[in-house]
């Protein structure tokens, strides 16, 4: 899978990586996916900038996007551009963090994502991979939320990571 990790603007004069996609895009990467990504918070690219990242990019299967509650009405700007671009492309639109985590169906709805990865997903984004591959079913995803038939359907979360010195190093 080749994954697009979306950092919205936060009009912040301090840039902070954060650690979530960090890690998500270090275990992404040491199990064989490419990922990217499009830190507006750093270059203050404009949401259309990140609409026409996305529609030239004709490699990406997938655009995730993590947000705190907080920063919803920020993030929403960065989150219709990708929704937008997602749909012209036909590729699958994520949320993730805190604020998603916290109120998966609601976000579903307002942001009109195709999915919601909920609570800790260093180990559910593998088999998140493996369903935008093909190669499991929507169901088998831990902390997967979305819609079947117009219904928002959700799955158990993961068990968060135990042995944290078993996740590789964040990748900045």
């Amino acid at each position: 899978m080749r994954i697009l990790l979306v950092v919205h603007e936060t009009h912040s004069p301090f840039s902070v990586f954060p650690f979530g996609i960090a890690y998500l895009a270090a275990v992404l990467e040491k199990h064989g996916h490419a990922v990217a990504v499009f830190d507006q918070s750093v270059t203050h690219a404009s949401d259309r900038e990140l609409f026409e990242r996305i529609k030239q990019d004709e490699t990406l299967d997938c655009v995730g996007i993590g947000f705190q509650a907080a920063y919803f009405r920020v993030a929403q700007g960065a989150c219709g551009a990708i929704r937008d671009a997602c749909r012209q492309r036909g590729i699958a639109f994520v949320l993730g963090g805190s604020a998603p985590s916290a109120s998966p169906e609601y976000l579903l709805s307002k942001v009109d994502a195709d999915y919601v990865m909920a609570g800790e997903c260093e180990e559910s984004i593998l088999a998140f991979a493996r369903m935008i591959d093909g190669d499991l079913d929507p169901a088998d995803v831990p902390g997967l939320y979305r819609r079947d038939n117009g219904a928002i359907v959700r799955n158990p979360r993961a068990e968060p990571p135990q042995d944290l010195d078993s996740l590789p190093l964040p990748l900045y």
